[in-house]
């Protein structure tokens, strides 16, 4: 996108934010503001032009930040307290650096634990462009106890499937899923995000809400909150904000799973048995087999021990489930060339001495997890601890290890 005049005039000017209501469906209640940049000495300059202005001089950090901190501050100015919620959007490659807040961290972990709640949005389109980086991004929020939104959901249907790897505490469904009921891939978005909310707790916002039709139907999507001009516009101070307390405020996830640093970690949290390594590759050729013909497109990813191996026995394979699945990765196989397969961010960095493979989609969840148990002698015969898993928590654990590792969709890695 070529930076319009207006949007880097918008660069050196002054960021103001605006408040947009959340309000429940149920009895309209507001239940948190959305906090959007503008520049009132540049009237018509567009965040997204905004923001791909900054991209391109190299300042998106600097800007990412100025917004946030005048979302935080322009919060607190216009009265928005506990219970309400602030959602602040964010870039994910923003939050890695330190920030320059005019208060020092402590006074923002002092906001977000006792002054605001704080949810961060990251949009849809950015999981499948850079899973590594927004996973990063949401363990650093959370550090905070800050929580997380997932935006623009249903935009990209095939994102959905990492929708359990970023466990966001709200769904907000786009405007082009809420009203456009029967339209492709609705079904099938609005079932996915119903059944993570009824399984997690997270809430269902459905965005651009702008007639009562609109609103009925949002609560046909699963949608338990909405947003819109329905219920107003963005300005910059809502009106007593605090007068009518949300009856069914949001509510941050509290007992999160715990990450793991390796996949074989996984083998200290449930049952392990021990069989050769030729017992179980004939494991991993049959997850092989069972994902060419799952009926809907998920996540394939494998953490290969032996890179020669691999490409031998399995790499023939992945070409075809790239065309099929959302997302294919494979780390620890060297430097490989795989039509549509993402490679790892670090070529040298792999899982020594274990092997994973994880399959997810919308209906089926499974990984299998091996760790070389030291001995010597033919491949075929050495002995490895492994386990199967179905259990979505599990499989979510040791996807989120190998995501990790992953190059985002821009950086080609032995991929072409």
């Amino acid at each position: 996108m070529q930076p319009t005049p207006s949007a880097e005039r918008a660069l050196t000017s002054w960021i103001v934010p605006h408040f947009q209501p959340i309000v429940s469906l149920a009895d309209r209640s507001v239940v948190g503001y959305e906090a959007l940049a503008r520049w009132p000495d540049v009237p018509d300059a567009r965040p997204d032009e905004v923001f791909a202005a900054a991209e391109a001089n190299g300042t998106l950090t600097d800007l990412d930040w100025m917004c946030r901190r005048a979302a935080v501050e322009g919060g607190l100015a216009a009265g928005i307290r506990r219970p309400l919620t602030l959602f602040v959007n964010v870039e994910p490659t923003a939050l890695r650096p330190l920030p320059r807040w005019r208060f020092p961290f402590e006074r923002f972990r002092e906001i977000a634990s006792s002054e605001l709640q704080i949810v961060v949005e990251f949009t849809e389109r950015e999981l499948l462009a850079d899973p590594s980086a927004v996973i990063t991004a949401i363990e650093s929020a959370r550090e905070y106890g800050v929580g997380i939104a997932l935006d623009d959901v249903g935009v990209n249907p095939e994102s959905l499937v990492l929708l359990p790897i970023a466990l966001p505490d709200v769904v907000k469904l786009d405007r082009s899923v809420v009203t456009r009921p029967g339209s492709p891939g609705h079904g099938e978005t609005t079932s996915f995000v119903a059944d993570y909310a009824v399984s997690t707790g997270a809430r269902v916002v459905a965005e651009g809400i702008e007639t009562d039709d609109d609103a009925h139907l949002a609560a046909l999507a699963s949608a338990t909150l909405g947003q819109g001009y329905l219920f107003g516009a963005p300005e910059p101070s809502p009106a007593d904000p605090l007068a009518t307390l949300p009856t069914n405020p949001v509510r941050l996830f509290e007992d999160l799973p715990s990450s793991i640093d390796r996949p074989s970690d996984i083998l200290d949290r449930m049952p392990r048995h021990v069989a050769s390594w030729a017992t179980i590759a004939r494991v991993f050729e049959e997850m092989c087999a069972l994902g060419e013909p799952l009926a809907s497109a998920g996540m394939l990813l494998v953490s290969a021990q032996h890179a020669d191996v691999f490409a031998r026995r399995f790499g023939h394979r992945y070409a075809a489930f790239a065309e099929k699945h959302t997302l294919v990765g494979v780390i620890g196989a060297g430097d490989f060339t795989i039509p549509g397969v993402r490679g790892p961010a670090d070529p040298t960095h792999a899982f020594d001495g274990e092997f994973a493979m994880v399959f997810m989609t919308d209906h089926h969840t499974s990984v299998v997890v091996a760790k070389d148990l030291g001995d010597g002698g033919p491949l075929e015969d050495r002995r490895y601890a492994w386990c199967l898993s179905h259990d979505r928590a599990s499989v979510r654990v040791v996807a989120e290890c190998i995501l990790r590792r992953l190059a985002p969709r821009r950086v080609a890695v032995g991929v072409s």
